[in-house]
Order: C-alpha cells, then sequence, then structure tokens
C-alpha cells in the first residue's frame, strides 16, 4: 500500500469533502457541531436538507403556544372578513360546512321519563326565545349554534359568556373574536395573558379578557363563567387561527387573476374592428371619405369630429349614416377589416382556478365536489365522497356537543335552583344533567333507495329503530310512540265504522 501524502489521504479527502459542501452551497459542519442548518446537510432526509433549489423555509418556532402572533391571527381574520363579503367561493366554504353540520336539539336522557320531558319544556321556554336566551336578545338557542359555526370557520374563534337573567334563569353573552384580545392599556401586562387569553401553569385557558368598544376597557371572565369555541385541533395554542387560513394566499390571487382578466375582455370588447394594412402601400387616399372620417373621429386627431360636410357630394356625414346597414366602405390598397377575437380566459387559466378551488376546500377538510361542483362525479365516487363528508360532519358534530352539553347543564341547574324544575328524589346524587343531541336529518340525493335499504337492515337487527330515525332529525321513541298510538286509533276507528 503506497504511502498517503499530503496531497491525498484522509486530510485531502476531509478538505475535498469540506470545499464540495461549500460549493453547494451549505456550510460544513464542524467538530461536534449539533445544530443549524449543518446537521441536516449528512443525514439522509432530503426535506430537511437545504438546496439552493429551494426557497428557505419561514416557521420561527415549533412551540406551538407561540406560533401564532396576534397580529398574524388578527390580520388573517381581517382578510378572511374582506373575503367572505366579496367572494363567493369563500363564502360557501364558510357556509358549506356549517349547512352540512346542521343543528341540534336536546334530548334529555336520565331514567325518569316524566322528568326528561318537564326538563326538554323547561329548557325550551327560555332557549327559544331571544329575550330569554341572550343578554342582547338577538340569538336563540338555533341561531346561536349558528353564530359558534360561523365564527369558528370564519374567525377561528369565539367566547360564550354564561350568566343570569332578573328571574335567576340561565343567559348567554356571546363574543365574537374581534373582542377577545390583550387592549391597548399602558399599564403593565400580566405575564400569563396571551392574546386576550389567561394561561394557567399548565398552559390551559383560566380566563379571557373582554375588550369593550374602543378596545381601551375590558373586563375578565373566568372559565367557569365561559365557553370556549375554537379548533380541537389547535388546542396548544391560546387561541385558534381562521380555518380560512391555508385559503387566504389563493383566493386573494384569484381574485387579482378575475380582475385582470375581466378587465381585458372589456378592453377588447370596446374595438369590435380592427384594419390590416400592408406595409407595401399605407396610403390613406383611395380609402372611403366617411370611412375616413370615422377612423379619424375614432382615433381621436386633433380638430376632427362629427358630423362633417362631405367635400364630394355635399351631403352631411353623421355616425348613423357611416354605420348603416347595407353600406359599402371603401378601403385603402393592400388593406382589410378583421373583427377582433378575444380568447380569454385561457384554458390554462381555467386549470389553475380549478386547482385553487380544490386546495382551499381540501384545507377545509372536504372534498371540492362537496363546496363547489359535483358534476364531475360519477355513482362510485359521489358515495365515497358522502362517506368521506359524514365522517368530517360526525367529528365536528361530536366537538359541538360537549360546549351545548354546558348550556344545558347551566340552564337546567337555575331552573332547579329557582324552583322551576324539581328534582325527583330517584335522581338525586345521579347524572340527571344526561343529554344527548338530536341533528337535523342528513342530506342525501336518493332518499328512496336509502330509506328502502333502512327498513331492511332495521327488520334484519342490522340498525337500530334509534339510528334510522336519528337520520331523519327525528326522536325514535317519539315517532314509535306516535305510529304506535295511530295503529291504535285506526282499530279503534274500523270498530266504530265497519263494526269489527
Amino acid at each position: 500500500m503506497g504511502k498517503r501524502g499530503k496531497r491525498g489521504g484522509r486530510k485531502n479527502s476531509k478538505a475535498i469533502t469540506a470545499q464540495a459542501a461549500t460549493v453547494a452551497g451549505v456550510k460544513s459542519p464542524g467538530p461536534g457541531s449539533q445544530s443549524g442548518p449543518q446537521n441536516r446537510t449528512g443525514a439522509g432526509w432530503d426535506g430537511a436538507t437545504i438546496s439552493p433549489r429551494r426557497g428557505y423555509v419561514q416557521w420561527p418556532t415549533l412551540d406551538r403556544e407561540k406560533d401564532l402572533p396576534a397580529s398574524s391571527r388578527i390580520e388573517i381574520m381581517r382578510r378572511v372578513r374582506m373575503a367572505a363579503g366579496n367572494i363567493g367561493l369563500v363564502r360557501r366554504c364558510l357556509s358549506g360546512p356549517s349547512k352540512l353540520i346542521g343543528t341540534a336539539r336536546p334530548q334529555a336522557k336520565t331514567p325518569d321519563n316524566e322528568f326528561n320531558k318537564r326538563a326538554e319544556e323547561a329548557f325550551w321556554r327560555r332557549a327559544k326565545n331571544p329575550a330569554a336566551f341572550d343578554f342582547a336578545g338577538k340569538l336563540n338557542f338555533i341561531t346561536w349554534q349558528k353564530a359558534i359555526k360561523a365564527s369558528k370557520f370564519r374567525d377561528g374563534d369565539a367566547v360564550t359568556a354564561l350568566g343570569e337573567g332578573p328571574s335567576g334563569g340561565g343567559r348567554i353573552m356571546f363574543y365574537e373574536s374581534h373582542q377577545i384580545g390583550d387592549g391597548s392599556s399602558n399599564g403593565e401586562k400580566p405575564t400569563n395573558l396571551r392574546d386576550g387569553v389567561y394561561l394557567d401553569k399548565y398552559g390551559g385557558r383560566a380566563g379571557f379578557r373582554i375588550l369593550k368598544p374602543g378596545g381601551k376597557d375590558w373586563f375578565n371572565l373566568r372559565r367557569e363563567d365561559a365557553i370556549y369555541h375554537g379548533d380541537p385541533d389547535q388546542h396548544s395554542r391560546p387561541r385558534s387561527v381562521s380555518g380560512m387560513a391555508h385559503a387566504v394566499s389563493n383566493f386573494l390571487d384569484m381574485v387579482e387573476i378575475i380582475a385582470d382578466t375581466k378587465h381585458a375582455i372589456k378592453v377588447a370588447a370596446l374595438w369590435g374592428v380592427a384594419m390590416e394594412q400592408s406595409m407595401a402601400d399605407t396610403s390613406k387616399e383611395e380609402m372611403n371619405e366617411a370611412l375616413r372620417a370615422y377612423l379619424n373621429v375614432e382615433a381621436g386627431e386633433e380638430g376632427v369630429s362629427l358630423p362633417q360636410v362631405s367635400q364630394e357630394t355635399g351631403e352631411i356625414l353623421t355616425l348613423d349614416k357611416i354605420t348603416q346597414g347595407g353600406r359599402v366602405q371603401g378601403l385603402p390598397n393592400g388593406a382589410k377589416l378583421s373583427t377582433i377575437q378575444d380568447t380569454r380566459p385561457h384554458p390554462n387559466q381555467i386549470q389553475l382556478m380549478a386547482w385553487l378551488v380544490r386546495d382551499m376546500a381540501h384545507g377545509r377538510g372536504l372534498f371540492p365536489e362537496v363546496l363547489w361542483d359535483l358534476s364531475g362525479l360519477n355513482g362510485t365516487s359521489i358515495r365515497y365522497v358522502m362517506a368521506d363528508t359524514r365522517r368530517f360532519i360526525e367529528d365536528e358534530q361530536e366537538a359541538l356537543e360537549d360546549e351545548f352539553e354546558r348550556v344545558w347543564l347551566y340552564f337546567l341547574a337555575k331552573e332547579i335552583k329557582e324552583g322551576r324544575l324539581e328534582l325527583p328524589e330517584n335522581l338525586k346524587g345521579e347524572r340527571w344533567w344526561n343529554v344527548g343531541w338530536q341533528w337535523q336529518s342528513d342530506m342525501t340525493i336518493d332518499r328512496g333507495r336509502e330509506g328502502s335499504l333502512e327498513m331492511q337492515q332495521v327488520e334484519k337487527g342490522m340498525m337500530t329503530r334509534k339510528e334510522m330515525w336519528g337520520r331523519r332529525g327525528k326522536d325514535w321513541e317519539e315517532q314509535e310512540r306516535q305510529i304506535m298510538e295511530e295503529e291504535k286509533r285506526m282499530a279503534e276507528l274500523r270498530r266504530e265504522v265497519l263494526g269489527e
């Protein structure tokens, strides 16, 4: 084996490796280096390698508690609200999921059926009346649910305060995302206040700072007296960002593309025809006098206007006479008139817009066909899309039920305390607040086929009546009781009328 000299061997090999890394645009790591971009170059993970062929990835921190500054959250909220007021697609991305999820009605689920009935009646006495349900007198229980979904999808979050009305009954006050914040006071800011949320030592939300109009004054709201409406997937953050945050850049680009394309189409439409003339003969001497007058006016030549007196015939040339039907205009030698035909929008633009729509929809957790256009789907793909949509709906409904249960429990507790709802002895010490939620019926395109299949499944024991009626937004016990009462009454009518 030959002797390794200064020009070869391990030392020179290290120098070559370092030089190659420098040429590649990455600083070679020093001995013992554990951080920075240099430790990403030799690990084999292409996604972690810095490359001159790609832009630098900017994400300041991996701490979810700090990766959403208040300024960024507010700016995203402002842009989404602008888009919701001006762009139909964005409105659909916000309202579509809300309609799919629907609204829910409580069903008491204690062993005492009589108490269940009285509890639901006591709840709806207040919940159906905005004046009794909401301090502001704007929302009832159903419209409050819609406000929650709108705020979560559009702004990111909201807060409902639980309070007490003059008669001791429960009431709510709904605060939108922009009404929660640090405020603009010059006083010392509490160290645990993050974007309007007080954090406890575990990082949980201990309370909220509610801003009064103007943002200078506020009051604090304890978490025991509040319900926070946010995205469960963003639980590590003090605040949730808008559900359309991923789409902000896309819909702003769409607005500009559409505006520029529309402007180009309108500009092209202003010019009906163009005269083309060969370079061999640019003379206008043989042009018809009327056409020359018209073209000079259109070109905006100084001192030229209509009507004019014809030097050839002495008649008055007006725009109506020049452009009247059946008139043949003379053109100079080598000239011809051609119609301007605009081809915008280009098919590539249409494809780009469709891709942007897909990106925006998938970011909301739904197929774009559900929110925008179903025309490209067949029967099999529609069933798959609807199955995926059903999973999305169930996840959203489950998260909302936890928030609704707080209102149910609070309102019933107030009614029991004031003596308007008697708690039976057999439920004392038990979970008298047990409740289920009956959502609106599922959206379907083939109710007849599905209904027949469900009836067969019920008969075979493959589906419960509760599930079957639940898909229609009905309480199964009420429906089955009504069916039995009707059958009983029909038997009585047969005996009365037919003597059976």
